[in-house]
């Protein structure tokens, strides 16, 4: 039986690139000679305590680098080296400088060991991260359940093109003028009225202000609240939320997230608490804030005469089954909660424009302290925008697309529930918004998980890459579907149940 030690550190390499490296040079070396017979995935995963897509992990890259032969029904075995010993290797790869580098043959490129995650709460939010270690996927991506993205097939194209023409045709006296510091009437009482229409919300248009997405909004709001003010961020969270705050030089607060209301005990400040919460859809969890929750998040804010509360709709428009709770803005009875939203999920990231509704009395120090800014929108787009709302387009459009959105998890939850994939992950927070929990009852680690999803051509996110402790292995995985391509979806899940059979 192989036996090796392997260590298990933070920051180290991966366990199953240990294997890897371990079983290569014993067959360098000739210890394991052409022709013998491996160890089963299984056998070898309980000789040497770890899991068995750990190995497979490793098989799989000898195989791919020719150093191993799998048979059907038979296993693995030696495949010939040609000749070739680790100190040709080591040669070869130093005169060549090239190829995989040290420790891969000579004329085999290394394999990418690097799949994308979703940036994680600590780092660097406008980047794309990656997970050391993963083994590049056998097949090519093709379904993306990753990337919080929008169907860019079915944005109205036509009708948005003729509303501009329109405005260039027939140019608003106001049009080339410098927008104000909130924003134009005409989208501030377009919103106003589309507020009242879906969330029920009776909102003034001068409390609204207009800006070039949340993370901009974030940051006014932080220079209009104060950065001595305590705020709470719950965990998981979305990443850019507490990049922002950090990068206007504030340390949030990280409550633990739960559906009954976050851990409020947490955050110490007397008076000057500021909680930033989504109760209508939670990111990533995907749960719906209780109305326990609610109960307990108000009279937490009715405790502190100064206390506010940031409400983040940030996709309310997408549920799916079921009347959507009411926002906590419309039930408040002190005028202390912020509502924020914005257009990016509903109509496309590239619209770059979120409002957020302001109590009177905070409107009235936002234009005193910030008045000097100028709305970073364009007046063109903020006119376009009003119209698109104004004449049904925009109502017509969230309609469709929830249609749509509901086909593509529809899909999603039959092939995760069908009996190849059921008995593998259980399907959670599936009613709102637009992405879900899958939670899997394989013995595998966060890392191994997106691995073995990569290799049937899956990209996907662990619940654990959205939270503060990262190296917290969930076995939870976080499916985004919005940008997910329907006729992807049969073939790579198929892969994946045919993979999971053949390895669990």
């Amino acid at each position: 039986m192989l036996t090796y030690d392997l260590k298990k550190e933070s920051g180290g390499l991966p366990l199953y690139e240990q294997l890897y490296r371990c079983i290569r040079e014993d067959i360098l070396t000739g210890r394991l000679p052409t022709r013998e017979k491996l160890p089963s995935k299984r056998l070898l995963a309980e000789h040497l305590h770890l899991s068995v897509i750990t190995v497979v992990n490793a098989y799989e890259r000898l195989t791919a680098e020719g150093f191993l032969e799998s048979r059907q029904r038979q296993g693995y075995f030696v495949a010939p080296t040609n000749g070739m010993t680790a100190g040709s290797l080591s040669a070869s790869a130093a005169e060549t400088g090239a190829g995989g580098g040290a420790g891969h043959p000579a004329g085999i490129a290394a394999t990418q060991t690097t799949g994308s995650l979703a940036a994680p709460i600590s780092g660097n939010a406008g980047a794309e991260p990656t997970t050391p270690g993963s083994p590049a996927p056998s097949v090519p991506c093709t379904l993306d359940l990753e990337t919080n993205s929008t169907a860019r097939t079915h944005f109205p194209f036509s009708v948005w093109a003729r509303l501009m023409r329109r405005m260039l045709t027939d140019p608003h006296q106001d049009l080339l003028s410098r927008p104000s510091f909130s924003g134009t009437p005409a989208l501030r009482e377009a919103i106003a009225e589309h507020l009242y229409r879906f969330r029920g919300l009776s909102v003034d248009p001068e409390c609204v202000l207009v800006g070039s997405g949340t993370e901009y909004l974030y940051g006014m709001l932080i220079h209009l609240l104060g950065r001595d003010r305590v705020y709470g961020l719950e965990t998981p969270g979305y990443p850019k939320t507490a990049a922002v705050y950090r990068a206007e030089g504030v340390s949030p607060c990280l409550l633990p997230h739960s559906s009954d209301a976050p851990a409020l005990h947490l955050l110490r400040g007397d008076r000057n608490e500021v909680l930033h919460i989504s109760p209508s859809h939670h990111f990533p969890t995907g749960t719906v804030l209780s109305p326990a929750g609610r109960t307990a998040c108000l009279s937490w804010l009715a405790a502190g005469r100064d206390r506010l509360i940031i409400e983040d709709e940030y996709d309310s428009e997408f549920r799916m089954t079921g009347k959507p709770m009411p926002p906590l803005c419309a039930i408040d009875r002190s005028g202390r909660v912020i509502y924020l939203n914005t257009f990016s999920k509903t109509i496309a990231p590239s619209v770059r424009i979120g409002y957020m509704v302001l109590p009177a009395p905070l409107m009235a120090q936002a234009r005193e302290k910030l008045g000097f800014y100028t709305c970073p929108v364009s007046s063109f787009l903020q006119y376009t925008l009003a119209d698109f709302i104004r004449q049904g387009y925009f109502e017509r459009h969230i309609n469709r697309m929830r249609t749509f959105y509901r086909g593509v998890r529809d899909a999603l939850l039959r092939a995760f529930t069908a009996p190849a994939l059921s008995r593998f992950c259980s399907v959670h927070e599936e009613d709102a918004g637009l992405h879900f929990l899958l939670r899997m009852t394989l013995p595998c680690t966060d890392r191994e998980l997106v691995a073995l999803f990569s290799r049937a051509g899956i990209r996907i996110a662990p619940l654990s890459a959205y939270t503060a402790a990262q190296n917290r292995d969930t076995r939870t995985l976080v499916v985004h579907y919005s940008g997910a391509d329907p006729a992807a979806i049969a073939p790579a899940t198929d892969r994946l149940a045919q993979l999971l059979s053949t390895n669990f």
